[in-house]
């Protein structure tokens, strides 16, 4: 996501857009670009990171979540 100006996000935009959708989960802001590499082109992608935040599937689209479950792990 940008800002509304096409700015990177920062901690506002992130939560007016998760409050606008009410979205109550948590969400990232990638406001340094380092997820653009990852991203297939493709929406909406989902992206399934861990606690540690590392990746470990690029794309779970379309999603399911006994695959997304599996790989969780406490």
């Amino acid at each position: 996501m940008h800002s509304a100006n096409s700015d990177p996000p920062n901690v506002n935009d992130v939560s007016g857009w998760a409050n606008q959708f009410s979205v109550n989960h948590p969400v990232l802001a990638d406001s340094t670009g380092a997820s653009y590499p990852l991203i297939t082109g493709g929406y909406p992608s989902y992206v399934l990171v861990d606690q540690n935040m590392t990746i470990h599937i690029k794309d779970l689209y379309p999603f399911n979540p006994n695959t997304a479950a599996s790989l969780i792990t406490e």
